[in-house]
């Protein structure tokens, strides 16, 4: 979630029948849309958010960028609600480093194997109210299975795109959100697509509550009434601008509304309940709509005349000019381009707000390495129980050949208990680092103060050559000094400092000819205090 200073940036929203794709650059508050267009994929390209055919949608990607000249091979791609899972989970407000392991541990505890997933990311919400608060705070935790998030990985790399992030479409419209609406007053944030429903509550710029409806957006309205872009297509060619590429669901019929509108009014009444008994001296002020569907544009006046708060549709900053640049007739129109416009905002940051960036890619080689290992040694174990199987029934058959056949047999068993005991060691070794983790967890490890006390202890003439810490807490310094005094002062240091115990010089040794300056070659030992005896009882495991 690190944020860069990239001046262009391209968005690709990778719907289940488009490809929609902005290019912008600037500053926040100073965006410039450089170009933009999209194009039409044919149906079951997508299937659950994941590219089926991701051969197909990289050569879309790439005839369209030749097509609009786009100056930038820096992208971000946004994923679909309904490849992703969130979910609001308790954490400490710790810094970010230090939560992604508890977030990791959390997350396994809900797979059936154990495992976190490869592909997630979270947002801690709000602020402490002092340093000293450490009551935890929710935050969002987005993941993705490896399947969906590789197949968009592989597109970038077939597309010649340097991708920087996969981020939740809905997140990236939420950015675009903002930087048309300021949301300094609390707000009511309701994302609708053809996933899940997400809502959120946004006060002075930051996100406070988040809820992921169990309410999919194609429920709000009946979809009979909306022609589908494609259907006269047997191949879909280019489309260049918004007006192209959905002129059919912008002419079609109003649709009317269906049984999922009046489940999102109680779900919406239900957040504005909850957030007044929290803050009642700061209602919610008002409600934005954020979606790329042009059918949805009646939504907003219906909510705010059923909950009594005003709402609004998103739009985007400069509208004639984004308009011009893809190619848009319409206002409404432009909604298709929302997302893609939000992906392209990934690196701005506007102060004081605090806008989410998420990022679902996969350790590629990590994953490959481990499955690869896994599957030889799973073919392995399969190819050894077969050669027992034939074994033994030739040895049924051919009576005479009894004993050569009980020594191939004796072996295969032999190689079959090598490889459960290689299988018991990887299992043990696994269990060992995960009770490391626990029991660094729980205990917590002070490695920045450890290293503060040294640089601290140690003078300015006195150079460190080498820290090394051993699993038991054991701490090894050894360095280099002009003068023996620089060593005392660095043992004195590391005495006076609660964090050591057993601090001793091990050796010493002067370097250097007669009659010139010579240097004190020293090695200094300690042990951390509190770590040994925890520490060893784990990694003895290892």
């Amino acid at each position: 979630m690190a944020k860069s200073s990239k001046q262009s940036l391209l968005g690709i929203d990778i719907q289940s029948d488009s490809i929609v794709l902005v290019e912008l650059s600037g500053h926040w508050g100073e965006m410039k849309a450089m170009s933009g267009g999209s194009i039409l994929l044919p149906p079951g390209t997508i299937v659950s958010g994941q590219i089926v055919d991701t051969t197909l949608v990289a050569q879309r990607i790439r005839d369209l960028m030749n097509r609009l000249h786009i100056s930038t091979r820096d992208a971000i791609m946004g994923i679909p609600p309904s490849a992703t899972n969130a979910r609001v989970m308790e954490l400490p407000p710790i810094p970010h480093d230090e939560l992604r392991p508890i977030v990791a541990n959390e997350l396994a505890l809900s797979n059936p194997y154990g495992l976190p997933p490869e592909a997630y990311d979270f947002l801690q919400l709000g602020k402490p109210e002092s340093p000293e608060d450490t009551t935890p705070l929710p935050a969002i935790v987005f993941s993705a299975d490896t399947l969906v998030s590789q197949s968009y990985m592989d597109v970038a790399v077939m597309a010649g795109i340097n991708l920087l992030a996969i981020e939740p479409i809905s997140l990236a419209m939420y950015r675009a959100s903002i930087a048309s609406h300021p949301m300094t007053e609390a707000t009511l944030w309701v994302s609708v697509g053809s996933g899940d429903i997400e809502v959120a509550v946004v006060e002075e710029g930051i996100m406070q509550v988040y809820r992921r409806l169990d309410i999919n957006g194609e429920t709000l309205f009946n979809s009979a009434e909306e022609p589908s872009p494609l259907s006269t297509e047997e191949m879909p060619q280019f489309d260049i601008g918004a007006e192209s590429a959905f002129t059919a669901t912008s002419q079609g019929a109003i649709p009317k509304r269906a049984s999922g509108f009046h489940s999102l009014l109680m779900e919406l009444q239900r957040s504005l309940e909850y957030y007044q008994r929290r803050r009642r001296d700061n209602p919610i002020q008002q409600i934005i709509v954020i979606t790329s569907r042009v059918t949805l544009q009646s939504l907003p006046d219906m909510l705010a005349s059923r909950l009594g708060v005003p709402a609004y549709i998103i739009t985007l900053d400069n509208v004639e000019e984004f308009a011009e640049k893809v190619g848009a007739k319409s206002e409404e129109a432009l909604l298709r381009y929302v997302g893609a416009a939000g992906l392209a905002m990934y690196y701005q940051t506007p102060n004081p707000l605090e806008i989410p960036c998420f990022d679902l890619r996969v350790h590629v080689h990590e994953i490959r390495q481990m499955r690869q290992v896994s599957k030889k040694a799973v073919l392995s174990l399969v190819a050894s129980i077969g050669i027992l199987v034939l074994i033994t029934m030739s040895s049924l058959r051919v009576g005479m050949e009894s004993n050569n056949v009980d020594h191939l047999v004796s072996h295969a068993k032999e190689e079959l208990k090598a490889l459960q005991t290689e299988k018991q060691k990887v299992v043990d070794t696994q269990q060992a680092t995960l009770n490391l983790v626990h029991t660094i967890q729980s205990d917590g490890f002070a490695f920045p103060r450890v290293m503060d006390t040294i640089a601290q202890a140690t003078a300015p003439h006195v150079g460190l050559t080498e820290i090394s810490i051993t699993q038991t807490g054991h701490i090894n310094l050894i360095g280099d000094s002009r003068e023996e005094i620089g060593t005392i002062k660095a043992l004195e240091g590391l005495k006076k400092s609660s964090l050591f115990m057993n601090t001793v010089v091990e050796s010493y040794t002067r370097n250097g000819e007669p009659g010139k300056p010579t240097s004190l070659h020293f090695l200094i030992s300690a042990d951390i205090a509190g770590m040994g005896e925890p520490l060893a009882k784990v990694a003895g495991g290892l």
